[in-house]
């Protein structure tokens, strides 16, 4: 069963891949890491901007759906996951908070040494704010 994510496309100078880079917008229904199966929601796969018109170039893309092979980078707060694309063979990554991935036992504890002397490039996400007119 693949866990859904809430992404938006997310592009920031990567100069080490041209691989297709998603970041997460909404809090996650359990938390990620390696091994997971993951099936990304957003406007852009709605909309059919991976049909052929955005950076994959397939044609009929409406799902993107794969599983977390391995952890790419991390930040003070911001982990990055590389997802093999099971039926096309691609592969992208994705940008979860820390807070929300499972890391494991030995790169857990590595993470939390290291994380103060680790910068943040990626924005945060932004706040919502639910009132009782509605969301702001």
């Amino acid at each position: 069963m693949s866990i859904p994510l809430a992404v938006n496309l997310y592009v920031h100078d990567q100069k080490d891949t041209n691989l297709i880079t998603w970041k997460v917008r909404a809090e996650l229904a359990a938390y990620v890491g390696r091994g997971n199966r993951v099936r990304l929601e957003s406007e852009e796969i709605r909309k059919g901007w991976l049909n052929g018109e955005g950076p994959s170039g397939r044609a009929g893309v409406k799902i993107v759906e794969g599983d977390i092979t391995e952890l790419v980078a991390w930040e003070r707060r911001w982990v990055t996951f590389e997802v093999k694309d099971d039926g096309r063979g691609s592969r992208f990554r994705i940008i979860i908070p820390r807070q929300w991935s499972r890391l494991g036992m030995v790169l857990g504890v590595q993470h939390y040494i290291l994380k103060h002397w680790l910068k943040d490039t990626i924005p945060a996400l932004p706040i919502t704010v639910v009132t009782q007119e509605g969301i702001k």
